[in-house]
């Protein structure tokens, strides 16, 4: 069977069977991604199986279409990007949620599938533009805009953008609704494929403010704390959280933008999130509350005209009241999930052992989490084992500290010795990578390691 090419390149006849055959086949292979039976993988090798059956697919759809020429490799390279929209947007819904498989693992899937998309129709146009047909000139410029949208938010959703400017790559990505209309217009088949997810996003979206705006929050207090961290604590009655989630936040009075944080408590204590900023997000927030500014360490009286709006909470909580071991590996602001689960084991009597592996630029750092620790410490007694390294430290750390980097090797090592552990790991992708490494080594048939990862990702 060959394609016939319709006689504006790049416009799909609705009897071609490219889009449909790569949309069942892409929908199906996200979810063997999605449900990969991840316990029988090593932790180190389950993102690589998943990008390789990813991209496999992706191979093997793009082969095995019908064509004869590179215009009709364009047009099935229209057909695979088409076939990979539903998976990208269905990833985008907060609501949806799979059963053991982390926030962190359906975001990296979501920019795949993204990426995959702006390679695909990067290719599609310059195989159009280079072959020189006649062209519908409206069908070209909805193309090229719809394009442009497109290759915007593949630019500003990069780490550079992300971590450093994220209302940058927040409001850039709401030109996917400007990608999808301007390729509706370039091809009509595009909607048949999105407008179910995006009925469903608006829909999600729409529920998610009329919940927030129907919250009270109030904002108890802020304390200003080394590292340029805040510490927020909230209430609202209605407002019910397990450890380990996370909120999208906003603060009204000095913006627009939702931003993503960890809840740092756990649920006897009253909400909180540590936000720690390298622009001046946080300079603004302490602003914005009538804080001084400089003064470190103490909490300030709030403003009452100061307002925080709070959807959520998201996120699949670990469950680890069954688990007898239980180590946290964090890096840096990358304990604030872990002490919240930490917080969540209070009154689990099966627990034998937790251990305790952060690390932290500075010593002072410490201080973000020391009336929680030593309040953990109290209730734990023996079995909360505490082990902090300073990594860049000028001279000889001060007693109760260790200097430099923790070697996961040596420790797994040491663990295996006394049975199965779960760990759970958060911070900086190396460091979660090296953790999930030092498990493998170190597991045998004797001892194994359920790892649950999850590093800074926005």
């Amino acid at each position: 069977m060959v394609l016939e090419l319709p006689a504006v390149i790049g416009v799909l006849p609705h009897s071609t069977p490219g889009p449909w055959i790569s949309t069942l086949v892409l929908t199906a292979t996200l979810l063997i991604m999605l449900y990969l039976p991840l316990g029988i993988i090593p932790p180190q090798f389950r993102a690589h199986c998943r990008v390789g059956l990813y991209i496999a697919m992706n191979v093997l759809l793009f082969a095995l279409l019908p064509s004869t020429n590179i215009q009709e490799r364009s047009v099935n390279a229209s057909s695979v990007a088409i076939g990979n929209l539903p998976g990208a947007l269905l990833l985008t819904l907060k609501t949806f949620r799979v059963p053991k498989t982390d926030f962190t693992a359906t975001i990296n899937i979501h920019r795949m599938f993204g990426r995959t998309i702006t390679a695909l129709l990067l290719f599609h146009g310059l195989v159009f533009l280079a072959n020189g047909d006649p062209v519908n000139t409206k069908s070209l410029r909805a193309a090229n805009v719809s394009f442009a949208a497109l290759l915007a938010i593949t630019l500003f959703s990069h780490s550079i953008f992300r971590r450093r400017q994220f209302e940058v790559f927040y409001y850039t990505h709401f030109l996917y609704l400007v990608f999808l209309i301007a390729g509706m217009a370039h091809q009509p088949l595009i909607a048949m494929y999105t407008l179910p997810f995006v009925v469903a996003r608006f829909v999600e979206k729409a529920l998610d403010l009329r919940k927030s705006f129907s919250y009270k929050v109030s904002v108890n207090d802020a304390t200003v704390l080394t590292g340029n961290v805040l510490r927020v604590r909230f209430s609202s009655p209605r407002f019910a959280y397990k450890p380990g989630q996370y909120v999208w936040v906003q603060f009204p009075t000095i913006g627009k933008v939702w931003h993503p944080f960890s809840i740092s408590s756990h649920v006897l204590e009253q909400p909180t999130i540590h936000i720690r900023s390298s622009g001046n997000f946080t300079q603004k927030l302490v602003s914005g509350m009538h804080a001084p500014k400089s003064i470190t360490g103490s909490t300030h009286r709030i403003d009452p005209e100061f307002t925080m709006r709070v959807e959520g909470p998201y996120g699949r909580p670990l469950e680890l009241s069954h688990c007898v071991r239980i180590a946290f590996c964090a890096g840096g602001i990358g304990i604030t999930p872990l002490i919240s689960q930490l917080g969540g084991l209070v009154g689990s009597p099966q627990i034998q052992h937790i251990h305790l592996i952060w690390s932290i630029q500075s010593a002072e750092h410490y201080s973000w989490f020391a009336e929680e620790l030593i309040e953990l410490k109290t209730v734990f007694g023996m079995r909360l084992e505490i082990t902090v390294y300073v990594t860049r430290s000028a001279g000889k750390v001060q007693r109760g500290f260790e200097s430099g980097r923790p070697d996961y090797n040596t420790w797994m090592k040491r663990m295996a010795s006394q049975g199965n552990w779960t760990i759970a790991v958060c911070g900086p992708e190396s460091m979660v990578n090296d953790v999930e490494k030092a498990c493998y080594r170190a597991s045998s048939r004797f001892s194994k390691f359920d790892v649950h990862r999850e590093h800074f990702i926005l």
